[in-house]
């Protein structure tokens, strides 16, 4: 299974386990940017969000286990190691075929465009 579809199938866990810490803090306002970039397939705005995640929790992590208000600590833990481990799956993670075809697509038309204007002018 590809990052980005593991990460949507992950989704809504990630985001009860962030949001019951905190509704306020930057990791969770990132939330919709990221199920967005990983719906789109959008490697560098996913990568951005889990990058700023995974510093979120690396300067967090010991003040959860350290409060005795938050439940399900180890459920923060797992959320926190799948961020950094899907942060190292990226760079070799290959976009789904549908993806990659609707890519080029984009990128053929683009340039059939910019070749037709400069033929206008």
């Amino acid at each position: 299974m590809n990052v980005y579809d593991q990460l949507l199938m992950e989704f809504p866990g990630i985001e009860t386990t962030l949001t019951s810490y905190s509704s306020e803090c930057h990791a969770t306002m990132l939330l919709p940017s990221l199920k967005q970039a990983l719906t789109n397939y959008d490697k560098e705005r996913a990568l951005y969000c889990l990058g700023e995640m995974d510093n979120w929790y690396q300067k967090n992590l010991s003040k959860i286990y350290s409060n005795s208000y938050v439940f399900h600590k180890d459920e923060h833990l797992r959320v926190a190691e799948l961020i950094h481990l899907s942060i190292q799956k990226f760079p070799n993670q290959k976009l789904p075929l549908n993806q990659l075809l609707s890519e080029m697509k984009i990128h053929l038309i683009q340039r059939s465009q910019s070749s037709f204007e400069s033929l206008l002018l």
